[in-house]
């Protein structure tokens, strides 16, 4: 059984972080998360994961990731590619392969959604990118009582995780004892920014979370250049998710309104006003009266320490 793997692959680990003691509360807790993150439906699996790390093969992804040292060389294969779900906001890719201090190539398709066909599989192309990555979810334990999967995927204050190489990934989570449950891996570009969320209960690969809901004509191509500053930023909010994935549409895009932000992330205007509240307050994204409608828009100046003015549709190449 899937859960009884993971759980025996993370059992060291688990034994390694905390005390004696509290062992197989623990184990229990992890157990809980894993099994409800096998069999959510909340997030769409595009593609499934395998990994060779140092020319040796992982079935499970804990296990290589666990296995990674500074010079380690890691492979991260994807097969599998649900090749009819909304691919707008992922690149269809075949390979990640990383190397000592984040370098590597990407070997992935083109992929065009106003065509009839989208997926264009006549040739495989490979890239040159620098990979960092970070943990976008943690299992956090707690001492006593009942816990919920809510209370354990949401980033506590002491666990604000670095944007590092993938090979040192786990040593963040680990050194403030907490479990890696999700991974996002940026592939940076001559041209772009690839992100790629890793789901280590199930090891496949997460649908971006605008992925069929936000229209792709509204999407704002930066500057590979920003994209580095940008991601640090959203790394280090210490913000629920919804707030982090509203950052990033936010940053992606021209001028959105409040209907657009609620439907393309599912949330109701409530919430949405709530998370963008947090943001405006934070100087993060500004609000602008147009046409007695509200509009949002990224604070660049916010992102890059040095003022920027653009004007609607502007581009900040």
């Amino acid at each position: 059984m899937r859960t009884d793997d993971v759980c025996n692959t993370c059992r060291p680990l688990i034994e390694s972080l905390w005390e004696k003691d509290m062992h197989e509360d623990i184990l229990v807790q992890f157990r809980t998360v894993i099994h409800d993150r096998l069999y959510s439906k909340k997030e769409r699996r595009a593609a499934s994961l395998m990994y060779i790390v140092n020319g040796k093969p992982f079935r499970i992804g804990y296990s290589a990731f666990m296995s990674l040292r500074p010079e380690s060389d890691m492979d991260i294969v994807l097969i599998g590619h649900d090749m009819d779900a909304p691919w707008e906001y992922d690149l269809p890719t075949r390979r990640l392969e990383i190397h000592k201090e984040g370098l590597g190539f990407i070997y992935h398709t083109q992929y065009d959604p106003f065509s009839l066909e989208k997926w264009d599989e006549s040739k495989v192309l490979r890239t040159k990118c620098i990979f960092r990555a970070y943990v976008s979810k943690a299992f956090i334990p707690k001492r006593k009582g009942v816990i919920t999967e809510e209370d354990v995927l949401t980033f506590k204050r002491e666990f604000i995780p670095r944007l590092t190489t993938p090979m040192e990934v786990f040593n963040d989570a680990a050194e403030r004892k907490a479990i890696p449950l999700e991974i996002r891996i940026m592939a940076y570009t001559k041209k772009d920014r690839h992100a790629y969320r890793l789901d280590l209960a199930s090891d496949t690969l997460l649908l971006d979370v605008r992925a069929g809901r936000f229209p792709i004509h509204a999407y704002r191509k930066r500057s590979p250049l920003l994209y580095p500053m940008f991601d640090t930023v959203l790394v280090s909010l210490d913000v629920p998710d919804i707030a982090r994935n509203m950052f990033e549409m936010i940053f992606e895009s021209d001028r959105v309104t409040l209907n657009e932000i609620a439907a393309a992330l599912g949330i109701t205007r409530g919430t949405a006003e709530n998370n963008l509240a947090t943001l405006i307050t934070r100087g993060l994204i500004c609000e602008e009266k147009v046409h007695h409608e509200t509009v949002y828009y990224v604070n660049l100046s916010a992102i890059t320490g040095v003022k920027i003015e653009e004007a609607p549709g502007e581009k900040s190449e």
